[in-house]
């Protein structure tokens, strides 16, 4: 190995650890891994002083420090941009926190349908006029089911439904901050909706007594009890199909009937409803020999003190719990055969 001239600069030499390293006038200095930005600016640094000083580097010599960058602080919550919320995230935002099948759920599929048309607009540009187009074009496009054979539009309070979803929706995203308040403004600064060709609503008439009857004589004592129950005490449907003897306060003189679930539950509220003398009738023979959280009016007891004439039910069904379902099948079946 040959030695090094005299007046002139060592070489960088490799470091075990993989990093280059020169030792000059006695005094060492890393430069870094070979080949590498940091090294080559290193070594030019010490070149430099060096052939200034005439041969020696100058006892106060160190590496110019880069400045630091400054850090930029960062919310801790990503806040979009308005332009960049489509129509269409609002709607997935809204089915997320929905209950799949619920009303609101099928509410919502008949706004997607509504609002395909701006699905991939900026919902900061969807305004009152785009919302009362929206409107216009349902109150004069027939729906696909039919009333009584003839194609027909939705009635105006369907319309008016759907409208208060859509302004509902972007509610929720004015509430979330990503959309400006003024969004949900200027949507309810359209008071009147363009639906004056949507239908008016049919008066539905109450059905007589007799009627009910006559209905009730070809249903199962237990379904047809059911249907009794539920008009002499005005209570829903899903009340009275869920009903408990634990349910049930018969210490007073009208009992009193306490669901455990009702549709304002979520709200807070308590729900309860009297029964009077003649639903008590029709309720206590259902009531014998059950326990206090089984169901009194059950799938179990369809084929109890039934008769020919009557129509007969299928018990196939795992379930012990009536639905809404059940009702509106059987109901339509006796009104057929009444």
């Amino acid at each position: 190995m040959c030695a090094r001239t005299a007046g002139t600069l060592p070489k960088p030499r490799l470091h075990n650890r993989g990093y280059l390293r020169i030792r000059v006038g006695g005094r060492d200095f890393t430069l870094g891994k070979p080949g590498t930005r940091q090294a080559d600016e290193r070594y030019k640094a010490i070149l430099a002083a060096w052939a200034e000083g005439g041969g020696s580097l100058p006892d106060d010599f160190k590496f110019d420090k880069k400045p630091k960058k400054q850090k930029i602080l960062k919310p801790t919550q990503h806040v979009p941009n308005p332009n960049q919320i489509c129509v269409a995230d609002l709607l997935c935002a809204a089915f997320v926190d929905v209950e799949e099948k619920s009303w609101r759920w099928y509410l919502l599929r008949r706004v997607a349908v509504c609002l395909e048309p701006y699905a991939n607009l900026p919902a900061i540009e969807f305004g009152p006029r785009l919302l009362g187009q929206v409107a216009k074009t349902m109150a004069t496009t027939p729906m696909q089911a039919t009333r009584g054979g003839e194609s027909v539009p939705p009635t105006k309070k369907y319309i008016r439904e759907v409208a208060a979803e859509i302004k509902r929706i972007f509610s929720d995203a004015v509430a979330r901050e990503e959309l400006p308040p003024e969004r949900l403004v200027a949507l309810d600064s359209l008071k009147k909706l363009p639906i004056d060709n949507a239908r008016d609503s049919e008066q539905r008439q109450a059905v007589l007594p007799d009627v009910v009857e006559d209905t009730c004589a070809v249903l199962p004592p237990v379904f047809a009890d059911l249907i009794r129950f539920i008009m002499l005490t005005g209570c829903r449907p899903a009340e009275a199909t869920g009903l408990t003897p634990a349910m049930l306060d018969t210490k007073p003189t009208t009992w009193v009937a306490r669901p455990h679930q009702h549709k304002n539950k979520h709200r807070g509220h308590d729900r309860q409803f009297g029964i009077g003398p003649i639903a008590r009738a029709v309720l206590k023979p259902w009531l014998a020999g059950k326990a206090e959280n089984d169901l009194i009016f059950s799938r179990s007891q369809l084929s109890r003190a039934t008769t020919a004439e009557m129509i007969q039910c299928s018990t196939k069904s795992n379930r012990e719990r009536f639905s809404k379902d059940d009702l509106k099948r059987l109901v339509n079946r006796a009104i057929k055969v009444s």
